[in-house]
């Protein structure tokens, strides 16, 4: 008789401490089990439970690459059924940018985010109109040549510049000398500008926030908030980068002229500085 009071007591602890443990809200929760919370709502086709939990987990100030990421299945997963929003695929987007920003090896989001970019493409595409901008120069730095790459080509480019400067040193022969000396400016030249890139990089990192379009559409706008006289709008899902907030409006940089949205169609994206990385 004991021992079945003690197993009965057991089970009830057993499933109190389940029941409890099941009752928690996502603030309560840490990182790890709330990313197994999300993903556990995500395959029991739950996307909008799963999208409340990650939503409220980033305003407490959680960040990390595994919880953007399953936000941005949570929103591509809604996106696809009649509980769909409009800017459901514009937050997916902005969720796997900002895991690929996040993450030391960004290739899985950054295919989502391909993904999600020719979904929205298809969307978009009896529009008539819409078109993106072409990327400055600073953008065009910032997301085709990654810290990783520019240091693996100054490296390359400075041991190159070493054999050739040895070679051109013990070499007698003037054709031979010529050619080191020609290897000498090609690879000192790749090594100034990968460099030089490397700095401007981190300038212009450190002066801008990367944001992504979550609306169906964003018009250009000027700093009065009127239409600007490009006439343009902005993809949703577009990577952008801010440079200056002003009440509503967001001044971003897009060619040579400054271009305003509304502060509504853009998600900035958590910067790498604020994670601590998943635990």
């Amino acid at each position: 008789m004991k021992l079945y009071l003690c197993l009965v007591l057991a089970a009830f602890l057993s499933s109190f401490s389940i029941a409890r443990a099941s009752a928690l809200s996502a603030d309560e929760l840490p990182p790890n089990a709330l990313i197994e919370h999300s993903a556990e709502l995500i395959e029991s086709g739950k996307p909008i439970e799963a999208i409340a939990a990650l939503e409220s987990a980033a305003d407490q100030g959680m960040l990390s690459p595994s919880l953007s990421y399953n936000r941005g299945i949570a929103y591509s997963r809604r996106a696809k059924t009649a509980s769909a929003e409009p800017n459901d695929w514009g937050q997916a987007a902005a969720a796997f940018e900002e895991s690929a920003q996040l993450d030391e090896d960004p290739a899985n989001a950054e295919y989502a985010a391909q993904l999600v970019r020719e979904e929205i493409t298809r969307s978009n595409s009896n529009r008539d109109g819409l078109r993106s901008k072409a990327l400055a120069l600073h953008e065009v730095i910032l997301l085709q040549f990654s810290p990783a790459w520019m240091a693996a080509l100054a490296l390359i480019a400075s041991v190159t510049l070493g054999l050739a400067l040895l070679s051109w040193t013990l070499l007698t022969q003037v054709r031979r000398r010529s050619v080191a000396l020609a290897a000498m400016v090609l690879s000192g030249t790749v090594f100034f500008l990968a460099t030089a890139l490397f700095g401007l990089r981190q300038f212009v990192f450190d002066k801008t926030q990367p944001a992504v379009v979550i609306a169906p559409y964003s018009k250009n706008l000027d700093s009065n908030a009127q239409r600007h006289p490009s006439d343009g709008e902005f993809a949703q899902g577009e990577l952008l980068w801010i440079r200056e907030f002003r009440g509503n409006l967001v001044r971003v940089t897009a060619g040579p002229e400054p271009i305003w949205l509304r502060r509504s169609n853009l998600r900035p994206l958590g910067s790498a500085r604020e994670s601590s990385r998943d635990p």
